[in-house]
């Protein structure tokens, strides 16, 4: 019934977002917000009635997307069109698509939430065949994460952030690269922990493991990269708030609040800045204002150049195999101008820092509307589908361990951005899994 509501809801406003206005209007983006509004008070309050833990990925995704989406147009422009630019580098870009912009954001979160409320029902037979209640050790896992972070830390892989934030030069991608191992590696030995956990009551914590992993996401947040930070900060959260400490709607609204305050603490501090009362409130939320801006971009660039049809999304993909962008740009030619949205964004605006792309977006310019419908739509009914079997499928709960690291990242993403962290992640674990078996 749930899903069924949201999907309406969603419905609406994709006949919104194809009838909008070209001219700015408050009162259709009030409209288009007062529909989101209820689709997730609809779904929070179903949420609450079935006892579940608000500090989970749909809860979030919702929330921070629902900021960044409606903040500026409803909050921000209208009292000051100065701001109009404040987060595109001040580079000018039309202003003819807010209605838009906020009808597809609205509906984007609603098609998600509706995916994600679809029933899953999992024959019995299906539970014996992937059920396995064995201990997965994380102690090769651990040693050899150690031992990349430590390589990492030699070849400067922290320091280089200072370089990034207050000098605002990139330090080496190649070190991006490592990277990936050290968050795929850490995401596994969470899913270990949580799966020994879950499935063997005498089990106890290996608690050197996870030490690495809270030591590894402490100091990229020390470092500035909160990215970083909470794709392992948020699985540990969520499943010892799902499984020990249950986050009802009052707690969840105060977590979100102080949470807000840290990343803009966090802001301040890695650029060495200092809180500026002359600046707007809404210039403390530019990690979310600046991929907003591309939602617009996306409009327009579509207007203009049509849609990529599906090009636009394989940086994702390519992500996951080392050099593969580099190698298909040698060979044909086709550059990240192509495959990545967020570097179509940052060459359409002509600016020299990477203006970013979100899940709208970038879903848009793929395939407008109706794929900022679908994917939204698949999206949420992929996460549905991974956390019923994660409680029954060691694969499935690495996967979904990872996808609960992006509850606030994938907001500023794509969809299908996690897809390497998954493929790395996945082969980790099972490299690890069955070099046990052959051992014992």
């Amino acid at each position: 019934m749930l899903s069924r509501v949201e999907f309406i809801l969603s419905a609406s406003l994709f006949i919104m977002a194809i009838f909008s206005p070209r001219l700015y209007s408050y009162s259709y983006i009030l409209w288009a917000f007062v529909i989101t509004i209820v689709g997730i008070g609809l779904f929070f309050r179903s949420w609450g009635r079935s006892n579940e833990n608000f500090l989970q990925f749909e809860p979030i995704f919702a929330v921070v997307a629902l900021i960044m989406g409606f903040t500026f147009p409803l909050f921000v422009y209208p009292y000051n069109e100065d701001a109009a630019y404040m987060f595109s580098w001040g580079i000018p870009y039309s202003l003819n698509y807010f209605n838009k912009g906020a009808c597809l954001t609205g509906m984007g979160i609603l098609a998600f939430l509706s995916g994600s409320s679809t029933r899953n029902q999992l024959s019995s037979k299906y539970v014996k065949s992937v059920s396995s209640t064995r201990v997965i050790s994380s102690k090769k896992l651990s040693f050899w994460l150690f031992i990349i972070l430590l390589c990492y830390m030699l070849l400067g892989g922290f320091e280089r952030y200072r370089t990034i934030y207050v000098e605002g030069e990139d330090g080496g991608s190649f070190l991006t690269y490592i990277e990936v191992f050290i968050i795929a590696l850490s995401q596994v030995i969470i899913a270990n922990e949580v799966w020994n956990t879950l499935h063997r009551v005498e089990y106890k914590i290996d608690k050197s493991s996870l030490l690495i992993v809270v030591f590894i996401s402490l100091y990229f947040m020390y470092v500035g990269n909160r990215t970083y930070s909470l794709y392992l900060l948020m699985p540990l959260t969520i499943f010892l708030t799902t499984y020990k400490y249950k986050v009802n709607f009052k707690a969840f609204v105060v977590l979100i609040a102080l949470g807000v305050g840290a990343m803009v603490f966090i802001m301040l501090f890695r650029s060495r800045a200092e809180f500026n009362q002359e600046l707007g409130w809404y210039y403390y939320l530019v990690d979310l204002m600046i991929p907003n801006t591309t939602t617009y971009l996306g409009c327009e660039v579509v207007d203009e150049r049509g849609f990529s049809y599906g090009s636009s999304l394989l940086g994702s993909i390519l992500g996951a195999i080392p050099f593969s962008q580099s190698l298909l740009s040698i060979l044909t030619g086709i550059g990240s101008e192509t495959t990545n949205s967020s570097t179509i964004f940052t060459v359409y605006l002509g600016s020299k820092t990477g203006t970013g792309t979100n899940f709208v977006a970038d879903s848009y310019l793929a395939f407008g509307s109706l794929g900022v419908f679908f994917i939204s739509y698949y999206g949420g009914r992929f996460l549905n589908l991974v956390k019923n079997r994660s409680q029954y499928s060691y694969y499935y709960l690495v996967v979904y361990v990872v996808y609960c690291g992006f509850a606030v990242y994938m907001v500023r993403a794509s969809f299908l951005y996690p897809i390497r962290f998954i493929v790395y992640s996945l082969l980790f674990a099972f490299i690890n899994s069955n070099l046990r078996k052959k051992c014992s």
